[in-house]
């Protein structure tokens, strides 16, 4: 569920105010009714203020965009090599496969 309707019933549930929100949060009354009506997302540290403050029922995750998660989808964990191999790790110029220099 996105973060705006988790924080609207979040809200709702607790017979909060937006204005008691933006008090709690650090923000203005107008930027919580942008969030809660989908206007606007909150930045990042306002994202994990947001979920510390519902203690985690609008988690930092729920502001992510269908495309973003998409994105996400796709990306696996590092996983190192073994301690044997590890000094191998580089390629003939010297650097990490890994490593993608501004140069292309």
């Amino acid at each position: 569920m996105h973060g705006s309707v988790l924080l609207r019933g979040f809200l709702a549930r607790h017979g909060l105010t937006q204005l008691a929100a933006a008090e709690a949060l650090g923000v203005s009354d107008p930027t919580v009714n942008a969030w809660v009506n989908d206007d606007k997302r909150p930045v990042a540290h306002h994202r994990e203020a947001i979920a510390v403050w519902t203690n985690g029922e609008v988690a930092i995750e729920s502001w992510l965009r269908d495309e973003e998660r998409a994105a996400m989808a796709g990306v696996s964990p590092f996983v190192p090599r073994d301690a044997s191999t590890r000094d191998l790790a580089v390629d003939e110029s010297g650097e990490h496969p890994a490593i993608v220099s501004e140069t292309g």
